[in-house]
């Protein structure tokens, strides 16, 4: 079986011809099939890593010189090699029970954005994270359209601070350019709600002159969610994957509790090595094609107490292509149900800091059915079962001070827990994290650092910390605008690392994950006379120990200010990256942005680059045209 040690196997000795025999060993395929074999003592040992049959030669010569056909001795046998089926089972075991922990997690954190919801008063749509304002009045009115592109996302953003993770901060600015926009960010980033129980979805009914609802608000609504993800099970076993899932539902909210179902239907891909991957027979890619329904529930148990739960059972398909056989794809039939409840409590303060608690417990099962496999001898993924198992809780604090002119002061701690077990990635995390806010009218700064102790890892630590410095221009974009931002060790991220969806352990992080980077932007807007332009020159720098040096300089032209006939801004930037194997790649950029009208978010723009990677002698171009509307 390749990859297995075998028993050494001590070849037979000659007897007879003139003097010192000498002996020899090889084989057909060359190379002894990974084998070592020691001519003093005549053993073959070690592990085989070429598959299929290898005869070999055993061939034996006395000391006369000749070397005819009537003076050696020959002995020939094969030797098959297997392939790793038990390894690769276990890999496919692994690497499953990771894609069923990351749909249970997208499940929670999508279908999760409905309990903190705020109530429709009108459509929400938004488009690879941009808010497409509904109704006459904002239409036709800037602000009223930038007051409802900040709520947008106000419940997914409050659920992900309960749940202790980033907020998206999608419409933070409700900036007036556009970038460009991937498809898997309009997938990653899109996302409607539409209440049916309110006159063509505008304006809520059933309230009394406090807000509150009297009759229940039923709402249709729908999630785009990209997601990628990594593993490390092992020392020498690691997977690398995506998965896309679209989420439809509908539910009601009346008063302290809220239910409903959602339907979600999702693909992933995820590529696995084990055994160290360098054979093409350690590899392979393991597809999945996954439809589930999720009834889900929230009541507020108190004025300061909110549980949920989040239920799902799925069918679909698992498709697996080997490495060494990409012509011969297998697939099974898909099993999945999941099971997850939260609690957040917010606990008495202690003087003015705020105090909450929170928890939540998943499971989550998979299993396939018969594998089609073709012409496959054996299935790798027939029958196979695996099963996720993840408890986290924490506390957190805050404390706000509000200073003169506008100036606020912020220091936060938290402490968290989390335990996986199941067939997938295992381990047991504690960590601590704290920081400190500081917020004016031009200048932000954050500082944040943190210790995880992870205790399936007998002597593993991890602690990180960062700076982050902002000092943002005067009205209008005239003036200075910079930032620096270095860090050490892990990220830094207020618990990320244990209440998101990876749990680092010995495996999975690496030395280069305690390295230092930094980060710098500087620019300086300068006025042009007798016109509403800003001209900026501005460079950019990023030093890594782990990804060398990224500089990139430039200038942009435009209009801050709202100008109907001015709306335009032209940037031309350069960009170096000097990597630490010594390459150097290199980018130019002339991006030009135009903004159609009076709506904030008509606008289109044209990107034409040029790059040379380390490999090429010559530049390659491209352009990149994106157009967008609001309605």
């Amino acid at each position: 079986m390749a990859n297995e040690e075998i028993e050494p196997l001590v070849l037979p000795e000659a007897a007879g011809g003139n003097g010192t025999l000498e002996y020899s060993l090889s084989s057909e395929p060359s190379g002894l099939a990974g084998l070592s074999f020691d001519s003093t003592t005549r053993t073959l040992s070690g592990e085989p890593n070429s598959l299929g049959p290898h005869e070999f030669t055993w061939l034996v010569h006395d000391a006369d010189g000749n070397r005819s056909e009537e003076d050696l001795d020959r002995i020939k046998f094969v030797v098959t090699v297997g392939e790793p089926v038990v390894a690769r089972q276990t890999t496919l075991e692994q690497t499953l029970a990771g894609v069923t922990a990351r749909v249970m997690s997208g499940a929670v954190a999508n279908i999760g954005t409905r309990f903190a919801a705020p109530p429709v008063v009108a459509p929400r749509v938004s488009i690879a994270g941009r808010e497409l304002p509904f109704g006459s009045t904002q239409l036709s009115d800037a602000v009223a359209a930038a007051e409802t592109c900040s709520t947008a996302t106000a419940g997914y953003n409050e659920w992900r601070r309960q749940q202790g993770g980033q907020q998206s901060g999608l419409h933070k600015d409700c900036q007036t350019s556009i970038q460009s926009v991937t498809w898997e960010e309009m997938l990653r980033d899109s996302s409607f709600e539409f209440s049916l129980t309110s006159p063509a979805g505008f304006g809520r009914i059933g309230t009394n002159a406090l807000g509150e609802r009297q009759t229940p608000e039923v709402t249709l609504w729908g999630r785009g969610d990209l997601l990628t993800f990594q593993g490390r099970p092992e020392p020498e076993t690691r997977y690398d994957g995506e998965a896309l899932t679209g989420y439809l539902g509908i539910d009601v909210n009346y008063g302290d509790w809220l239910a409903g179902v959602a339907v979600s239907h999702g693909k992933s891909k995820t590529d696995y090595f084990f055994d160290g991957g360098d054979q093409s027979y350690e590899q392979g890619l393991l597809e999945t094609e996954l439809t589930m329904v999720h009834p889900y529930g929230r009541w507020d148990w108190t004025e300061d107490r909110e549980v949920w739960a989040v239920l799902g059972a799925g069918w679909g398909t698992a498709t697996h292509i080997a490495g060494h056989r990409e012509d011969d794809p297998e697939s099974a039939k898909l099993e999945v149900w999941m099971a997850s409840a939260g609690v957040r409590q917010e606990l008495k303060p202690v003087g003015d800091f705020k105090l909450a608690f929170r928890a939540d417990l998943s499971f989550s099962h998979v299993e396939t059915g018969e594998s089609e496999s073709g012409g496959i001898e054996q299935s790798d993924i027939n029958g196979i079962t695996a099963d996720v198992a993840r408890l986290r809780l924490g506390f957190e604090a805050s404390r706000t001070w509000t200073l003169e002119n506008g100036r606020t002061l912020t220091p936060f701690a938290e402490a968290m827990i989390r335990h996986d077990d199941g067939d997938g990635e295992t381990g047991t995390g504690v960590e601590v994290s704290g920081g400190l806010r500081y917020n004016s009218s031009r200048v932000e700064v954050e500082m944040l650092a943190r210790t995880l102790v992870v205790h399936s890892a007998d002597d593993y630590r991890e602690s990180g910390a960062s700076i982050t410095a902002r000092v943002k221009p005067r009205t209008g974009g005239i003036g200075l605008s910079m930032s620096i931002a270095p860090h050490w060790g892990a990220a830094a991220k207020n618990s990320d690392a244990l209440w998101g969806d990876e749990l680092s352990d010995s495996n999975t992080i690496d030395a280069s994950d305690y390295s230092w980077a930094l980060d710098g932007m500087i620019g300086y807007g300068i006025g042009i006379p007798r016109t509403d332009g800003v001209l900026t020159p501005f460079g950019e720098i990023r030093l890594s120990e782990k990804d060398g040096r990224r500089v990139r300089v430039g200038t942009k032209f435009g209009f801050p200010t709202q100008n109907a006939d001015r709306n335009y801004e032209l940037e031309f930037a350069g960009e170096r990256h000097d990597r630490k194997n010594g390459e150097v790649d290199r980018l130019i950029s002339l991006n030009f942005r135009r903004q159609l009208g009076e709506n904030y978010g008509d606008s289109f723009d044209i990107k034409l680059t040029g790059e040379r990677k380390a490999n090429d002698s010559d530049y390659s171009y491209g352009m990149q045209f994106n157009l967008r509307f609001t309605f």
